[in-house]
């Protein structure tokens, strides 16, 4: 720092004509490294765009720098996943199914009891652990959407699902007690839907519906009374399918006796 007297400073700072000298005032601010306050805001403005103007370009090169250097690095290649939404097909083929099913019917209710997890088996495999109704009710939807779409491999997956409900269904009929099973008439009512849209004989459909009407036959009607809604329901939608079959036979139905008029 500059030696000045304060003599220097008094006749640095008498002002002129004009006014007070200016030009002598910010020479010896910056001698004594005092910034005037009348200056300080110009001269800081001055500061700091002086220094945002020199440290942007740098900035600006040191960025580029680093992303050439990452792209040319194998070692930091930043590579972003082709991540695309996973759907079950299994869900697509029971939404499909659903929409061409009387809703809140026997089939429709027992397709909206399924869980998730009721989606991840394979039911072709033949596992015994799997409701009977599942096994039904998926290959069911499967044959479904595979003759409505004409998809050989769709078709070929529910014809292999299809021979193990059928099998499971036998083996199930051959329990005594098998009739008190909600599971097992509604499993017998998919295969009867399905014999009616694609058909493989010219009565199998009414052989099916011959079955479930045995099976009801040895319930008793006044059970009803204590039935569970999904009873109900299956009662009022199996009724409507036994009703056709019957005049298909030109036969009279379990349905047309007096204890099962009062309770239906």
């Amino acid at each position: 720092m500059h030696n000045i007297s304060l003599t220097d400073m008094k006749m640095k700072l008498v002002p002129s004509a004009s006014g007070v000298n200016e030009v002598a005032l910010v020479a010896m601010a910056r001698r004594l490294c005092i910034v005037p306050a009348n200056k300080h805001e110009l001269i800081n403005v001055q500061l700091v765009d002086r220094k945002t103007t020199s440290s942007k370009p740098n900035q600006d090169s040191q960025k580029q720098d680093i992303e050439e250097s990452v792209s040319l690095s194998p070692d930091f290649q930043v590579f972003i996943p082709d991540v695309r939404p996973r759907f079950n097909p299994l869900e697509v083929y029971i939404c499909h199914l659903r929409c061409h099913l009387y809703p809140n019917g026997p089939v429709d209710v027992g397709l909206q009891s399924l869980k998730v997890s009721d989606l991840a088996v394979n039911y072709a495999s033949g596992r015994e652990d799997v409701p009977i109704f599942n096994q039904a009710a998926i290959s069911f939807a499967t044959l479904f959407f595979g003759v409505q779409h004409h998809k050989n491999r769709i078709l070929t997956e529910g014809y292999a699902m299809h021979g193990v409900a059928l099998r499971r269904l036998n083996e199930a009929l051959s329990v005594p007690g098998c009739h008190t099973s909600d599971d097992i008439l509604v499993s017998v009512v998919v295969l009867a839907m399905l014999e009616l849209y694609m058909p493989s004989g010219p009565r199998n459909y009414l052989q099916h519906m011959l079955g479930l009407e045995r099976l009801l036959e040895l319930r008793d009607p006044g059970s009803l009374a204590h039935a569970s809604y999904r009873t109900l329901e299956l009662y009022k939608g199996v009724r409507h399918m036994i009703l056709i079959a019957s005049l298909r036979n030109r036969s009279p139905s379990i349905f047309a006796r007096p204890r099962w008029k009062a309770v239906l």
